[in-house]
Parts: C-alpha cells; structure tokens; sequence
C-alpha cells in the first residue's frame, strides 16, 4: 500500500478533479505568468482550500512586478491555499526578481514558499524543490546532505526517469528515452532489470551494435512507490509526485 504521509499529488487541468477524490493534499498547477509579469489561469479548480498554488513560467518577461505579485497573492487567499509553489527553474533576470519579491511577500505574511533548488539564490527564506532522480551517488546521502547545508528546507519532487547512459558515461544526464524505447531495447539485447538500492530506480546494461557500453536506468510503479515510502523516512517537508506517474498506485 502505497504510505501518503507527506505526499502531495500535483496536478493540472482535468486532473485536478481526478485527484481531488482522495484525501491527500494537491498541489493545483493552475496560475501561469507570462510576458510583462501577466497572469492567466489555466484552469478553475473545483475546490482549492488547504491545497498548495501552483504557479508555472510561461515566458516571464520584466513588467509590473508589484502588482504581478499581489495578484497573486490575491489570488492565494481568494483560494484558502495553505502554500505556494512557483515551479520557475529559468535563470532569466525577470524570473529570479519575481522569485524574490514573492519570498519577501510570502515570509512577512508567514506563507509557506517553495522553489526550485536550481534557483535557490534568488530567495532568503523559501523552501528548495529537487528531484528524486539520481544517476550516482545515494537517494539517503544526497537528501541529508541538502537537509543540513539549507536547514531543514528541502522537499522533494518525484521525477521518473528512463535515460541511456553511454559507458564510460562523460555526464549525468544521459539520453531520455520512452518507456516503449526502453521495452524494446530490452527486448532486442536480452537485457534483464536490476534493482540500485542507493539509486532507488531500476536498471540494465547492453552492448550496441558498435560494441558500446549502455546504462539505462528506469523507474516503474515500484521504485516510485520506493521512493515515497523511503522518503517519509528522511527529513523532507513535503513529496510531490505528478498525478498520471501515481494514479495506479493510488487505486490499488
């Protein structure tokens, strides 16, 4: 059974009503912010009380900051939010001054704030975002790590991953492929999966045609559902997973 304890489901649009039917906070990825700091809605949740705002970058250019920043406001108490995320991660010069003015704001009004951790010099007080996917090192480690270099402020954001790796891999980020992709390599090079404990996501390697090494490493249903369950194990605020990457595990 899948343990919620911490969870946050985050969803937008048609999702958002699925999601709404189980007792498990939402993070409701509704409010977008354009050009000259305007900004629209993507879509009218059927409830919002107790839930987490979710803001979205779509081409933030320099405008009204100002009153960029009590509109969103408004919008935060008009909804009975419990918190804010701004899921901003571009360096762009309008987005990091929009990201501090709304941690000034959010702190004096004793809003709960989350960012990227990609954008954490932008903020003084708001609490960081980073991804469950790893491709070395140990999900445990590089969470308690985070947790004493910010203080008790980091919260996790649980991003499956499918990625080829070429051996011996020249960086960590690798070539994302599809999960048919994925079947079908296996499939072809008679590869079976391992399971990395210190990763929390499964794998295998290959040999292409050229002779070259391959990493692939993958999440399913069980390394997410892991990865929860090790996390509410960690000092972690707050787990965020996208509705369509858990909706099975929610139903069973």
């Amino acid at each position: 059974m899948l343990s919620t304890n911490g969870l946050v489901i985050v969803c937008a649009g048609k999702d958002t009503l699925k999601a709404s039917i189980y007792d498990i906070q939402l993070l409701q990825l509704y409010i977008s912010v354009g050009k000259g700091m305007s900004l629209n809605k993507l879509y009218i949740p059927a409830k919002t009380k107790g839930d987490i705002l979710g803001i979205s970058d779509i081409g933030i250019t320099e405008g009204d900051i100002n009153f960029c920043v009590k509109s969103i406001l408004h919008e935060f108490r008009k909804g009975e939010f419990k918190a804010i995320f701004a899921d901003f991660e571009r360096k762009d010069q309008a987005v990091l001054s929009l990201l501090s003015q709304l941690d000034e704001m959010t702190y004096k009004q004793n809003i709960e704030f989350y960012v990227p951790i990609c954008n954490e010099k932008a903020v003084k007080y708001a609490n960081f975002v980073t991804h469950s996917a790893l491709s070395g090192g140990s999900l445990e480690e590089y969470i308690l790590e985070l947790n004493e270099k910010y203080n008790d402020r980091i919260a996790v954001s649980i991003r499956p991953i499918c990625t080829d790796f070429i051996l011996p891999s020249q960086n960590s980020e690798g070539t994302p492929i599809s999960q048919q992709e994925k079947q079908h390599r296996m499939k072809k090079y008679n590869a079976g999966a391992y399971f990395s404990r210190e990763l929390c996501a499964k794998y295998f390697t290959y040999m292409d045609e050229n002779e070259q090494g391959h990493f692939v490493l993958f999440d399913d249903l069980d390394t997410i559902s892991d990865k929860i369950r090790r996390l509410n194990n960690l000092p972690v605020k707050k787990i965020f997973a996208l509705y369509p990457d858990i909706e099975k595990l929610l139903t069973n």
